[in-house]
């Protein structure tokens, strides 16, 4: 079965479309954000690049420990997976997680809330200093989301920016970051701007 075909099954199979990041292992990695019979509330997947030895790593079931995965998963530079869900955890506006690179030793690292910002919709980024890096799309002091930062082992979470949509600024931030080779963050909003 050819990956192209291997990537259509899944799609029916787990009625979403996957998100994929390739680890140097060359095994790609996905989230299944919706629910399935088999899936619960979404799943972190894996398989070879020709499309072999198909791994559902992780199935979430219980909300306390996230649920609904959101954007790809990203390899950091000590060799673990991390993550988002959108939802689920303690106060059901996401979670951020590790897992190994082998798909072992899923943990929940941090849970979302009001004050913090909640339900992120992008994936998370590494920046060049080590630290992650997000953004959530609703709550926090403004109310329309912000971007973070946060050390590898869960500690240390600290908003960079809360976006209110007042003036030409813009909120609700949809999708991932990026860090451009001059060390800027780069990423986009819903919502906002010069014409809401």
């Amino acid at each position: 079965m050819t990956l192209r075909k291997l990537l259509i099954a899944l799609f029916f199979a787990i009625t979403s479309i996957p998100s994929f990041s390739q680890n140097p292992q060359f095994r790609l990695w996905g989230v299944s954000t919706t629910q399935s019979q088999n899936s619960g509330y979404g799943s972190v997947f894996s398989l070879n690049s020709d499309g072999s030895d198909f791994l559902n790593a992780k199935v979430f079931t219980a909300n306390a420990e996230g649920s609904i995965p959101v954007g790809p998963v990203v390899q950091a530079t000590n060799g673990k997976l991390y993550g988002m869900t959108s939802r689920g955890g303690a106060n059901d506006l996401g979670v951020i997680y590790q897992m190994n690179s082998d798909g072992t030793g899923y943990t929940k690292l941090f849970d979302f809330s009001n004050t913090t910002g909640g339900i992120p919709t992008g994936n998370l980024i590494q920046g060049n200093d080590g630290l992650l890096y997000g953004t959530t799309s609703t709550y926090g002091a403004g109310g329309y989301g912000n971007i973070f930062k946060i050390n590898s082992n869960g500690s240390g979470f600290a908003k960079l920016h809360d976006f209110n949509r007042n003036g030409l600024e813009g909120g609700n931030p949809k999708g991932g970051l990026l860090q451009a080779s001059d060390g800027m963050l780069y990423g986009m909003t819903s919502g906002g701007g010069v014409n809401l």
